[in-house]
């Protein structure tokens, strides 16, 4: 069993259950035939950067399809599967990322369909896994986060020649494998030109790590566009700083413009409630929803980006058309107060309904009651 599975289903520790053993299959022979395993971390990460499908993609899909790429590489074993250990949960990964569960989940789903990722083991909990008769009996698994194989097309690896499987599979330094105790000492005795350090291979780098959910993490800020999220409206002037950070990591034009004078361009807005997809949206549409006309030479980003901002917010710092964020909360706010009206009108329907035996049910049964006797008397009468 891999270090990886003992982390995440916690085997060795004394639960009741029907089978507390895990076996993960083999990932040599669950892989099919027109995938392989990527030969490190570094090519599976070229090899998304070179897919065919960038050239219909939208940058900002492609910076979010990257750092998911990323936090999947920095999540994994020796093995090249990820491990939940180490934090490659949904959960996790969608927080570490800056993105939703929705979002992660397109973007998996994409890696898999284009053969970046192979489902080793799929995510599963004790109600819906097979001999728990659903979720009645424990089998001391508990809930199994998905585990995925970093995976190429098997003709991307079929299709290097020499030169480039010696740059994908290094030949091992004949000096690391000597016994240590070859080395004379002191270390200062060995000629310049020789080195007894071993070297680190690509694959192995982020293998030994600490085994906790959060560990590994790459800390958001380190990245520029993942320094604030892109559905959220920053407050303070360090919010609005890493928002300004994040549109100039997606935007080429925005980039010509230094982060605190965007920032000093974009405070109304901002004051305004608006959130880094707010600011793209006004930036490239007018107020009544038409595009803007687009200039092939931009002589001055300041200045338009400041017509612009303009053209959305009045005099007075109010807006003169309600940004596509606010539109979806009253859309959301509309449609939660109408569920509960929903909820509201059948609790009334239920109270006031009629119980058996009084009310409107007991005066439509005595009415039936007379009208069957008056049918009764008449038969009687006609005899």
């Amino acid at each position: 069993m891999s270090r990886c599975a003992r982390l995440t289903t916690g085997v060795g520790v004394d639960k009741p259950a029907l089978n507390s053993r895990y076996d993960r299959p083999d990932p040599d022979e669950a892989i099919p035939g027109h995938l392989a395993r990527t030969p490190s971390r570094p090519f599976w990460l070229r090899a998304i950067e070179e897919d065919d499908d960038a050239r219909h993609r939208r940058r900002d899909w492609w910076a979010t399809t990257m750092t998911v790429v990323w936090q999947l590489a920095t999540r994994t074993g020796r093995d090249l599967v990820t491990c939940p250990g180490l934090g490659a949960t949904w959960r996790v990964l969608a927080e570490a990322a800056g993105v939703s569960r929705t979002t992660l989940s397109d973007r998996l789903r994409w890696l898999r369909r284009r053969g970046y990722l192979f489902v080793l083991v799929p995510g599963s909990t004790p109600q819906y896994r097979s001999g728990t008769l659903c979720g009645l009996l424990d089998d001391g698994l508990g809930n199994l986060a998905a585990e995925y194989v970093l995976t190429v097309p098997a003709e991307l690896v079929a299709g290097l020649d020499a030169q480039e499987l010696s740059e994908v599979f290094p030949a091992p330094d004949t000096a690391a494998a000597d016994d240590w105790r070859d080395v004379p000492w002191p270390a200062e005795t060995l000629p310049v030109e020789e080195s007894r350090t071993p070297p680190v291979a690509l694959a192995d780098v982020g293998a030994e790590r600490d085994a906790t959910p959060g560990a590994g993490a790459r800390d958001a800020r380190a990245i520029p566009h993942l320094g604030w999220l892109a559905t959220a409206t920053p407050g303070t002037k360090a919010e609005m700083l890493r928002a300004c950070e994040r549109l100039r990591a997606e935007d080429a034009t925005l980039r010509k413009v230094s982060a605190r004078h965007l920032r000093s361009l974009l405070r109304p807005l901002f004051a305004a409630g608006a959130t880094p997809r707010d600011v793209q949206h006004a930036l490239n549409r007018e107020p009544d929803g038409r595009i803007w006309a687009v200039s092939r030479d931009l002589y001055a980003p300041a200045g338009w980006v400041r017509w612009r901002v303009r053209a959305w917010v009045a005099e007075d710092g109010t807006l003169r058309a309600p940004l596509p964020s606010q539109v979806a909360a009253a859309a959301d706010r509309a449609r939660r107060a109408e569920q509960a009206a929903r909820a509201a009108d059948w609790a009334r329907r239920q109270a006031t309904r009629a119980a058996p035996g009084g009310g409107y049910a007991a005066a439509a049964r005595a009415e039936l009651d007379a009208a069957l006797g008056r049918l009764a008397a008449r038969r009687v009468r006609a005899a």
